[in-house]
C-alpha cells in the first residue's frame, strides 16, 4: 500500500500536532478524488510546508493513521466566503508503526461527485510528439 502525503500551512500543521484540529480539508474536485477515492493507505504523512529531507517527526512531519474521509460542505477563509464541498480527511490518530488497519477503522466514503468519467481523467498527461516537421 501507499502513504498519502499532505503538505500544509504551518498554522494548520500546529493545530493538528496540538490536537485541536482533527480533519484536514481538501477541496472536492477531480484531482483530489483521483488521489483518495477508493484507496486505502498505510498512513498519512502531514508536512509543515515542504521540509528538506522529508522533515523531522513531531517538528515538521506528523505520521497519522489512515482512517478515511467524509464529504462535507464547509465555509472556511482558505476557500472563500461561499460554502465549499471538501474531502474531510481524518487526521485524529497518530500512526502506531506502519501496521495494517484494524476492522474498527472507518473506510473511505465514496463521493457522489465529482467523479471522473473514466480512469483517463485521473491519469497524468503524457507529452505528445510534434510531427508537424516530418
Amino acid at each position: 500500500m501507499a502513504t498519502l502525503t499532505l503538505p500544509m500551512k504551518g498554522e494548520y500543521f500546529d493545530q493538528i500536532r496540538d490536537g485541536s484540529k482533527t480533519e484536514e480539508y481538501r477541496v472536492r474536485n477531480i484531482h483530489w478524488g483521483c488521489r483518495i477515492v477508493g484507496k486505502t493507505f498505510d498512513a498519512i504523512v502531514l508536512t509543515r510546508g515542504y521540509p528538506k529531507g522529508g522533515g523531522v517527526e513531531g517538528q515538521t512531519r506528523l505520521t497519522r493513521e489512515w482512517r478515511g474521509f467524509e464529504q462535507k460542505m464547509i465555509t472556511h477563509p482558505h476557500f472563500g466566503e461561499k460554502p465549499t464541498p471538501v474531502f474531510a480527511i481524518d487526521v485524529s490518530r497518530p500512526a502506531q508503526g506502519m501496521a495494517a488497519r484494524s476492522d474498527e477503522t472507518p473506510q473511505a466514503v465514496q463521493p457522489e461527485r465529482p467523479q471522473p468519467s473514466s480512469q483517463s481523467e485521473c491519469a497524468q498527461p503524457t507529452p505528445s510528439k510534434d510531427t508537424s516537421n516530418e
